[in-house]
């Protein structure tokens, strides 16, 4: 029996990734927990790029043709949209 082994999992099947500090790690994964809380706190509009963007995988060509907006405002909304969720995240 492998000291790793419990109900839930296969000690012998986790893979420890390395390249990555682990702190890090946890941060993404605490993210990631909170992100559809965080998302709720954007209006539709901001909601809906962000999904099409990161879930839907619009890409920014597809999206600047269906908004009608150039290139360059679509990386300005983006960022925005992603300074904002990060300052909710950081509060």
């Amino acid at each position: 029996l492998n000291t790793l082994d419990s109900e839930e999992f296969n000690g012998t099947d986790i893979v420890v990734d390395v390249s990555e500090p682990f702190e890090n790690v946890i941060e993404r994964k605490i993210l990631i927990e909170k992100l559809p809380e965080l998302i709720s706190k954007l209006n539709e509009t901001e909601k809906n790029f962000i999904y099409d963007i990161y879930f839907r995988h619009i890409s920014e060509r597809e999206l600047e043709r269906k908004l009608g907006i150039p290139r360059k405002t679509l990386c300005y909304r983006r960022t925005q949209i992603l300074n904002r969720l990060k300052k909710y995240f950081e509060n």
